[in-house]
């Protein structure tokens, strides 16, 4: 499969170095390792390497360049020399023009759909920089924040370091990760913390650099999109698994003690807790509130160990949460002030010169487990009734302003959020919620994201959007932004229209101030469509909560481009403006200002409006859809399954007799078998369509509550359950929508003869 180079070796003695140079035969060696999926071939002289697909021989990847920088002085590799083959793995010597020591190159095959090089070079303050020829393709990831396109980063180039730059929009959008798809149907994942840059399409190359001595990166092979993002999760670790009553909706303020006029509060606990009952009064479902700063003693309101005085029975505050089904968050960061401050600088352990409150070094064990010991004293401070702490979580802020070197970001932010994941985990299991503004790569696995501060104006609004989707082309599932704009003075309008986008992210998050005019001043619309949409969203945990372990397993996202489920279509290669929620739900926000109406493109197969749950539309076209405030467009493909229900009782104590049901909305195909897989909690349960010339069957296993299934089909004949015929009784036929409700109960199936699709 490959042949060994013969190699003359050629001794120069250049002062009190020795460069070793290899002299190969006129026509280069190459080399070929080769799996089911992938053969990689390497040219020695000059070096290079070329990706291609095993099955069709398309060449996926062909490398430009790779470049080693010492100091100021940048030495590219020109030729691989002692080049060995065992099996599945190469090694070789990478000779550097000007340098005596070589660098060395690691590439193997350790699955059939992934190759990995390493790169090695003995200067450990070096820099590695890796160049492949761009071919005109998209390439989607790397940063959540837009630098090139909408979607594409084609053109972009910008550094990789987790600053928190001003963005005019919406400040600190920070998620990011080293890795990024192409069209071609590979992706290219560099596992690394060090700081770096990425240019994209410019120059005829892609190209990439980072702050190291040593780096392994990673090839991956779809080709599908989806395919590359169960690669990339499997590899890089999957996302953290939030619990049920995270994807209710959260409320907070930046502020509790600026209490508003409307309001009659005496201190930011009473404050707090009329928040809490006004949500109750409106009948809007919600589980958390959290606490932003100040909320502690001590300078800057954060860093003391104890509740400030105008929160002055904390647990009792957090108790009265947990009476109402909610649970309480608070805000914390890695900066330092008060008690935190100056034990660290005392030794040594703190990033002095940087802001007024610098971070620790949490690279450092003494400084990583001091953070913890005062996360959990201050969560110690906060105790209900059964004994355990009302702290249920944080809101992780900050992490990219200057409290550190710009190199040291990536590391930094990754090791708080795990020290903040394992401080909870040792008070609540897996029963806390966390989400934190910046994030790199494996973060997923500790904490969730919101998308920083974005200002208050529609193009605010819409580069939320593309963050949301971006985000998740980055394995980055449970997202949510501040609803309205962090912004104290959203107009209304924008205001309805983010609440109809936040309904769709998985983390519906609602900042209280400057919406108290609207709230407590009882205005009725801004109330209704609230309600509204936090039922809806509530109503839709059932499908969330799946969509999310999907996302767990898997790495393909709950809010999705769509070019994740129809990537030959070039019509959505960039588009942004509307997307999937889970696998079925087709959704189109509003995200211009006096808009009451919008075009939605249908890619291909048949649709039905989810909105009049009556029309059929054909695919491959733009539709005009109605969009008054409060009306988001929304389409469910052919086949469909969207599990709702109230599963989650939060505060919803209007409801006295309140039990968990589930409501499953299917959509049967004209003639296909469709299947949503169902997470209960604990399994998944497939819920399965079938159709076949003798009509519709829906059959599932239990799925720990009962409920009704709700199918959308023509000509009911005879409903068949477990085996039963039932009466007209047992079952309730809807005509004008085509709309057959049978309630279920355990192992579950439905059979319909002579039933047809409305499709």
């Amino acid at each position: 499969m490959s042949s060994f180079p013969r190699v003359l070796w050629l001794v120069l003695i250049l002062g009190p170095a020795v460069l070793v140079v290899p002299s190969t035969d006129a026509k280069a060696q190459s080399h070929t390792l080769e799996s089911n999926q992938l053969v990689v071939t390497v040219t020695e002289d000059p070096y290079s390497f070329e990706v291609r697909a095993a099955q069709s021989g398309t060449v996926l990847l062909t490398h430009a360049a790779t470049s080693f920088r010492q100091g100021i002085y940048a030495q590219n590799v020109r030729a691989a020399y002692d080049v060995q083959v065992q099996g599945n793995v190469l090694t070789a010597k990478l000779d550097l023009a000007h340098l005596a020591h070589p660098a060395t190159l690691r590439l193997s095959l350790p699955r059939e759909r992934r190759a990995t090089l390493t790169l090695d070079h003995p200067f450990p303050d070096a820099s590695i920089q890796v160049a492949f020829a761009d071919k005109g393709q998209h390439y989607y990831g790397i940063w959540e924040h837009t630098h090139g396109g909408d979607l594409d980063n084609r053109g972009a180039s910008h550094p990789f370091v987790g600053r928190d730059y001003q963005h005019e929009q919406v400040y600190a959008a920070s998620i990011r990760a080293p890795f990024y798809m192409m069209s071609n149907g590979l992706g290219v994942y560099a596992e690394t913390q060090a700081a770096g840059h990425y240019s994209i399409a410019r120059s005829d190359t892609t190209q990439f650099r980072f702050q190291t001595g040593k780096l392994t990166y990673h090839l991956l092979y779809g080709p599908s999109y989806k395919r590359i993002l169960r690669e990339y999760n499997r590899l890089a670790g999957p996302p953290d698994m939030p619990p049920l009553w995270s994807m209710s909706s959260i409320w907070w303020r930046d502020d509790h003690t600026n209490i508003p006029e409307q309001v009659d509060a005496a201190n930011a606990q009473e404050l707090l807790l009329r928040d809490v009952q006004m949500l109750q009064d409106y009948r809007i479902p919600a589980s958390t509130m959290w606490i932003d700063r100040p909320f502690t003693t001590g300078e800057w309101g954060w860093g003391g160990k104890t509740f400030a005085s105008f929160f002055p029975d904390p647990d009792a505050m957090a108790q009265t949460l947990r009476d109402n089904g909610m649970h309480l968050l608070y805000w914390i960061t890695g900066r330092t002030a008060h008690t935190l401050k100056e034990p660290l600088r005392d030794r040594g352990l703190l990033f002095d010169g940087y802001t007024e409150h610098p971070s620790g070094d949490l690279r450092q064990t003494e400084a990583y487990l001091y953070y913890k010991d005062f996360l959990d004293s201050l969560a110690s401070d906060v105790q209900l009734a059964d004994g355990q702490t009302g702290v249920f979580g944080y809101k992780i802020d900050r992490g990219g302003e200057r409290e550190m070197p710009d190199s040291l970001i990536n590391t930094q932010v990754t090791l708080f959020n795990r020290a903040a994941h394992e401080q909870m985990t040792a008070h609540h299991g897996d029963n806390f919620f966390i989400f934190a503004r910046s994030l790199h790569d494996k973060s997923r696995r500790w904490v969730a994201h919101w998308n920083g501060d974005p200002r208050d104006n529609f193009q605010a609004l819409r580069t939320s959007i593309k963050n949301s989707l971006r985000s998740g082309l980055m394995n980055f599932p449970m997202w949510g932004s501040d609803i309205g704009s962090y912004d104290k003075n959203p107009s209304k309008e924008l205001l309805l229209r983010w609440i109809g986008f936040g309904t769709y992210s998985p983390m519906m998050e609602f900042m209280i101030d400057g919406r108290d005019r609207w709230y407590y001043g009882g205005d009725p619309q801004v109330i209704d469509i609230t309600r509204e949409a936090t039922q809806r969203h509530h109503d839709l945990i059932p499908y969330t909560r799946s969509a999310l372990h999907h996302a767990h397993r898997t790495g393909v996202p709950v809010m999705r481009a769509l070019l994740l489920e129809y990537p030959t279509d070039t019509t959505v290669s960039d588009m942004w403006n509307q997307f999937f929620y889970g696998p079925n739900l087709l959704v189109a926000p509003v995200s211009r200002k006096g808009v009451e109406e919008r075009d939605v493109y249908l890619p291909e197969g048949r649709w039905l409006n989810y909105n009049d749950r009556t029309s059929v539309e054909q695919g491959n076209r733009t539709v005009t859809e109605p969009a008054p405030l409060g009306t988001v467009p929304r389409f469910v493909r052919e086949g469909a399954i969207i599990p709702r229900g109230d599963i989650l009782e939060a505060n919803q104590s209007w409801k006295t007799d309140w039990q968990p049901r589930l409501r499953i909305e299917v959509f049967p195909a004209r003639s296909e078998t469709t299947s949503f897989n169902y997470y209960t909690g604990r399994v998944v349960r497939p819920i399965t369509s079938r159709v076949t010339n003798n009509g519709i069957t829906i059959s599932f296993e239990a799925l720990d509550h009962d409920g009704r299934l709700e199918i959308y089909v023509d000509s009911i004949n005879r409903v068949i359950r477990d085996g039963d015929a039932l009466s007209d009784s047992e079952y309730d036929y809807h005509a004008e929508q085509n709309r057959l409700v049978v309630p279920f109960s355990g192992d579950t199936t439905v059979r319909l003869p002579g039933a047809t699709s409305i499709f």
